[in-house]
């Protein structure tokens, strides 16, 4: 699944927008994705379980070493306080960066709304995350109750991300927006849009999330 193609106005911009990394340094999005085709995956704010399960989940389907010369990175609507405390819970490979001025979310265009998966429309990697419950649980639990001082940089509850997939020469080749907050493409489905051998997600190590429950 694809969303609309983006303009040349909306990858200049997003070319040109600044992201920080893990110890706060800022970047230009532009240099992380030039000469290279690189895979980038949007998510939503930092304490986001949804994103979590999903993050923790995509180096277990798509391993950096079946990537080859494709580079993959994350980027979430956050600060960079939060973000070395995201790298531990997930466990993610991937260099991971955040954008808390919201230009690069702007320029594709995501979506900002609080809706979640319908009723037997759960995408595969949140079936196996419990119910309402136990999915706030996990968010209070890893975000407020142990990351209080991080609540000010975490980034907006209801900005949703995507995916994206810059090819050597600078066009995009795929793209998917967000629908609601649990609606990232299928791991599998991204692992061929990248053109590699799909693993094996192991759902008993998929961390619950805030989907249903937003806190």
């Amino acid at each position: 699944m694809t969303s609309a193609p983006l303009s040349p106005d909306a990858i200049e911009q997003a070319l040109n927008a600044q992201v920080v990394d893990k110890e706060g340094r800022s970047h230009q999005f532009g240099e992380l994705v030039q000469g290279r085709r690189t895979a980038v995956v949007f998510v939503r704010h930092w304490w986001c379980g949804v994103c979590q399960a999903y993050v923790k989940q995509l180096h277990k389907v798509i391993p950096p070493e079946s990537l080859g010369s494709t580079s993959l990175i994350i980027i979430g609507c956050g600060g960079a306080p939060p973000i070395h405390n995201y790298i531990d819970l997930t466990q993610t490979p991937f260099d991971v960066y955040g954008n808390p001025s919201l230009d690069l979310y702007r320029a594709f265009g995501f979506k900002s709304n609080l809706g979640s998966s319908k009723p037997g429309q759960e995408k595969e990697y949140e079936k196996d995350l419990g119910g309402s419950w136990a999915r706030l649980w996990h968010g209070l639990k890893e975000g407020p109750m142990r990351h209080i001082g991080h609540a000010g940089s975490v980034g907006p509850k209801a900005q949703n991300g995507g995916e994206v997939v810059f090819e050597q020469d600078g066009s995009v080749s795929f793209f998917h927006r967000m629908e609601h907050t649990a609606d990232h493409i299928e791991l599998k489905e991204l692992a061929a849009a990248l053109g590699v051998q799909a693993g094996q997600a192991d759902p008993a190590e998929a961390v619950a999330c805030d989907s249903g429950v937003k806190v």
